[in-house]
C-alpha cells in the first residue's frame, strides 16, 4: 500500500480546523457562565458520568490536575455508596452525559444539590434530568 503521508496529514488537520470551527459557533452564554464557574469557584472540582461518559470525566479531572485545578472523579455508582461526603457546598460539579444519563447518575443529584455544590451538566439531551438540576448545560 503507497499512501502519500504527507497528504494524509493535511486531510487530519483539516478535520481539526472543521471541528475547531464548529467548536467555535457553540461558544454561548451556558459556556461563558460555566467556565467563570470553574473559574470562580472556592473549592475543588469533581467531575463525573457513567459508562464512555465517565472515561471523558476521568480525563478531564486528570487533565484539570495536571495543569493545578484541583479536580478528582467520582464514579456516580460510588457517588450512591459514600463517595458523595467528599463534595462540598464551595465545590463545581461537572456532570457528563450522552441522552438521558444513567440511574446511578439520577439518583445523586439531588443529594449533590442539597449540599449546595454548583453543578455544570455536559449533555447530549437537553430534555435530561441532569438539564433540570445543571447550573448550566453545555
Amino acid at each position: 500500500m503507497n499512501i502519500d503521508i504527507e497528504l494524509e496529514i493535511i486531510k487530519v488537520i483539516g478535520v481539526e480546523i472543521n471541528g475547531l470551527s464548529l467548536l467555535k459557533e457553540r461558544i454561548n452564554l451556558s459556556v461563558k457562565n460555566a467556565v467563570e464557574t470553574i473559574f470562580n469557584f472556592r473549592g475543588k472540582v469533581i467531575l463525573t458520568g457513567m459508562g464512555k461518559s465517565g472515561l471523558v470525566a476521568k480525563e478531564i479531572a486528570s487533565t484539570m490536575s495536571s495543569v493545578g485545578t484541583p479536580a478528582i472523579f467520582m464514579p456516580p455508582a460510588e457517588g450512591m455508596h459514600g463517595d458523595l461526603g467528599i463534595i462540598a457546598a464551595e465545590d463545581v460539579v461537572i456532570a457528563i452525559e450522552k441522552s438521558w444519563g444513567s440511574s446511578e447518575l439520577n439518583g445523586i443529584l439531588p443529594s449533590i444539590k442539597s449540599v449546595g455544590a454548583k453543578i455544570i451538566g455536559i449533555i447530549g439531551d437537553v430534555n435530561s434530568r441532569l438539564t433540570r438540576y445543571s447550573g448550566e448545560a453545555l
